[in-house]
């Protein structure tokens, strides 16, 4: 019995049985390919971008974007982040070194065409916008602000009508925002509209009568109608909120010389009147003498 168990345990000590409480391995996870890498590079510098732009640091969200399109040209998320960041803060070269690609790439994006129709109308290549604008309108003719771009685009290519359609159709659904009513009112005096002009502010200006611009509009409308007392009345309006206003200023001025004119005018209309009707009596009196 002893010789057994002696047996047993040199045979345990030759031939060690595993351990019960050791826990299995994890397998090692496959190491990333070089695109996978390349993949995993560009979405950790994309969001630092990201958080730039939140943050409004836009400086450095162009400098990571400019230098991830250095090294991948041809990367669509890359060009759409630069094409929207230069469309946003108006800058139009900008948008005009990616946007070609990206609407090459993906045609029927409404963004990217809209984009590239902005940007070519700010450098005032009207003709090679013309043809996105058109293809635009066409696809979403109720999207508002799709609607106001365009509006703008058209005014920029100096097409009012054009524009005014536009701003008309906002207007019959959001009748209360002050900044199509506004746009209305310089593309009425664009097109040589003054009755519609005026119209256009006096509605103005019951939706918002402590608007200081929309004053100033009216008077300066009214003054070179020379209507000089209504003229007067809106600019004292806006001196009593803003007694600084050297536009206000400026125009009462102007006031008072138009008004000397005017008087000056009337007072040689009158003498010119007496000289004519001197004329007349003295052609009477000889008529009378033959």
């Amino acid at each position: 019995m002893k010789s057994a168990v002696l047996t047993a345990i040199a045979l345990g000590l030759l031939f060690p049985a595993p351990l019960l409480a050791q826990e299995p391995e994890e397998p090692e996870e496959p190491a990333l390919t070089e695109a996978q890498r390349q993949d995993e590079l560009i979405k950790t510098e994309l969001k630092m971008a990201e958080l730039y732009e939140a943050k409004n640091d836009i400086e450095n969200a162009l400098k990571i974007l400019r230098e991830l399109r250095s090294q991948h040209p041809d990367n669509i998320t890359v060009l759409g982040r630069l094409g929207r960041i230069g469309h946003a803060q108006n800058m139009p070269d900008l948008v005009l070194q990616v946007a070609p690609t990206l609407v090459r790439r993906h045609p029927d994006n409404l963004q990217y065409r809209l984009w590239l129709a902005a940007a070519l109308v700010a450098r005032e290549r009207q003709t090679e916008a013309l043809p996105h604008l058109e293809w635009l309108q066409t696809k979403r003719p109720q999207d508002p602000e799709l609607r106001k771009d365009l509006a703008a685009a058209y005014e920029k290519m100096k097409r009012p009508q054009q524009a005014l359609s536009h701003y008309d159709w906002l207007v019959a659904r959001f009748p209360r925002n002050t900044e199509y009513r506004m746009a209305r009112v310089h593309l009425y005096g664009d097109l040589k509209q003054p009755k519609r002009q005026q119209a256009e502010l006096r509605a103005l200006l019951r939706l918002a009568p402590g608007d200081v611009e929309v004053r100033l509009e009216l008077a300066d409308l009214a003054f070179y109608e020379e209507r000089f007392d209504e003229a007067e009345e809106h600019l004292n309006a806006v001196l009593r909120t803003d007694p600084k206003n050297t536009r206000a200023t400026a125009l009462l001025t102007k006031i008072r010389q138009g008004r000397e004119a005017a008087e000056r005018r009337a007072v040689q209309e009158y003498r010119m009147e007496e000289r004519y009707q001197d004329w007349l009596n003295d052609l009477q009196e000889r008529s009378e003498d033959f």
